[in-house]
């Protein structure tokens, strides 16, 4: 099942199988926006990763003396969300834990997801409520991607991120497996505000930054100087940046985090792992980002 929303500006269609956003239209050109998942690059749109970002160790963690199996980014994303409220411009899906999300992450939980179309912005918020009698710990991002390339003649090297600010950031390198292998590019966003999109930049994985003071970044058009989007992401401590290695695809995935991928000397105790947000009995925890068009 798919919810429609929108208004004279933005139309977005979200998928209920993983409240996953799979089109977003800009209504005033007519453009698709966002990536359309094919499979024989990157099948998904923009999926939310939940209760961990990025892969485990092994693909395994211990919590209390017991061992559990998790694949990379969660599970919330091959999961149906229940729709639970909805108009024109806004919709909310939930996800509950149940028996079979226990068995592999062993935390009653709430995770609710608002999408919410105002003027020319869409905003998506992550809220994860804690159900249980006890402390839970979880890691929750997004990953959606966006087409690049808009226009006939266009090339993905002609186009850049533009982060709010200048940025003198380092890059955090993944190595084997999806995880990170402690290397450090120093400096890679160097006192910049442009990040200039090339394929090679891509060969070792995704960008992943933490520590910038930036709250949004545009995906700019270099030939025309102008925007296609901007991207807002506040309050979020890592961010990658990616697109399939060596696939050449006319798409990038722009991922503010809360929790990263484990580092391949991890020792896979999940209170020991990098990211994770502890959240007490009877609270909960809210995050968002945007997207807006000029």
């Amino acid at each position: 099942m798919k919810t429609v929303i929108g208004n004279e500006f933005l139309e977005a269609t979200i998928k209920h199988d993983g409240a996953e956003l799979c089109s977003l239209i800009n209504k005033t050109t007519g453009k698709e926006l966002l990536w359309q998942a094919d499979p024989e690059v990157w099948g998904r749109h923009a999926p939310i990763l939940f209760p961990f970002v990025g892969r485990l160790k092994n693909d395994q963690y211990t919590h209390e003396g017991k061992t559990y199996k998790m694949g990379q980014h969660g599970f919330a994303r091959d999961r149906e969300f229940i729709l639970k409220a909805s108009d024109a411009t806004s919709a909310l899906f939930v996800l509950t834990s149940d028996e079979r999300s226990l068995a592999i992450y062993p935390f009653r939980f709430e995770l609710r997801v608002q999408y919410k179309i105002e003027a020319k912005k869409l905003t998506i918020g992550y809220q994860v409520v804690n159900t249980d009698d006890k402390t839970i710990l979880f890691s929750i991002g997004a990953h959606p991607g966006f087409n690049v390339v808009l226009n006939e003649g266009e090339a993905f090297a002609d186009h850049s991120l533009c982060f709010e600010k200048e940025e003198q950031l380092d890059r955090m390198m993944l190595g084997e497996g999806g995880l990170f292998d402690g290397r450090i590019d120093m400096g890679y966003q160097a006192g910049r505000r442009h990040l200039e999109l090339t394929y090679e930049k891509f060969d070792e994985d995704a960008i992943v930054f933490e520590g910038y003071t930036s709250r949004h970044l545009d995906l700019v058009n270099l030939k025309a100087g102008t925007a296609t989007l901007r991207f807002h992401f506040e309050g979020f401590p890592y961010l990658g940046i990616w697109t399939k290695p060596k696939a050449q695809s006319p798409y990038i995935c722009i991922e503010p985090w809360f929790g990263i991928a484990d580092h391949q000397d991890a020792s896979g105790e999940l209170s020991e792992k990098e990211g994770m947000q502890v959240l007490p009995e009877g609270h909960s925890f809210g995050c968002h980002y945007g997207v807006e068009i000029p």
